[in-house]
């Protein structure tokens, strides 16, 4: 069991304290790498930090689990904290993130070829052709970093 999931099991719905972390990979043309995920929303690599791990890993640990890929060397965007980065999933869990939020450009491996299953795929979008439905945490960190990344 992950971390995270033992701490939503100790704490129920009470809200909780999560450091996370959240990836901007770009391609040579400055693409961004997004993931469409089962509920039909496309978004950014995004991991909760395990106990063991550095935000590093995590980040690391996350585009690869969500997109197949490997990446190297991360640049450091800044860090989301606080109330108005408050969440409340479907499922009436509190969340206080702390997202510490990455760039690189330091594709080591390409792009899986086929989609996952039928929900699931990763696609890169120009900056300025992003699709209807980004979820919110991806949309702040476009709109906050956006310049930042080139």
């Amino acid at each position: 069991m992950r971390y995270i999931e033992s701490l939503k099991e100790k704490m129920g719905n009470d809200p909780l304290l999560a450091v996370r972390t959240s990836l901007v990979i770009l391609d040579k043309k400055g693409h961004i790498l997004l993931k469409k995920g089962r509920d039909g929303m496309w978004s950014l690599p995004v991991s909760f930090m395990e106990l063991d791990e550095t935000a590093e890993e995590a980040g690391r640990r996350a585009v690869k689990e969500e997109t197949g890929i490997d990446i190297g060397e991360l640049s450091l965007l800044g860090i989301f904290s606080g109330k108005k980065h408050f969440q409340e999933m479907s499922n009436d869990d509190q969340l206080y993130p702390l997202t510490i939020n990455y760039c690189t450009t330091d594709i080591l491996t390409p792009l899986p070829l086929e989609e996952w299953d039928e929900s699931f795929r990763v696609e890169f979008f120009a900056i300025d052709q992003l699709p209807s439905s980004v979820n919110l945490h991806t949309k702040k960190v476009i709109h906050h970093y956006g310049a930042s990344f080139y």
